[in-house]
């Protein structure tokens, strides 16, 4: 669950739609008498069919479901470098 950061976008791949976002995750860790916040970013890619197109955008809270896709690439130094991505097969607005 986390919020999305911005609108999505829907691209077409292989004569299919598919939406890409950016979702806000947001962790609470009680340390040393004191809360510390950990927010992280995760790239998320749902099928247009199963997104609740006009529903979901930017700030809304959502509920997702799928699997963890990772890929490696390497920069102009030849430095390889890891992406994970969500590839989403269901996101529901929680609150919009």
């Amino acid at each position: 669950m986390g919020r999305v950061e911005q609108e999505p976008e829907l691209q077409v791949v292989n004569s299919q739609g598919v939406y890409s976002f950016t979702v806000i995750t947001t962790e609470k860790i009680k340390r040393n008498g004191g809360v510390e916040i950990h927010e992280e970013l995760h790239r998320v890619k749902i099928h247009e069919n199963l997104m609740q197109a006009g529903v979901i955008g930017k700030g809304c809270l959502v509920y997702l479901q799928g699997r963890l896709q990772t890929h490696q690439y390497f920069d102009e130094q030849r430095v390889k470098h890891y992406k994970a991505e969500i590839i989403a097969y269901m996101a529901e607005s929680i609150d919009c």
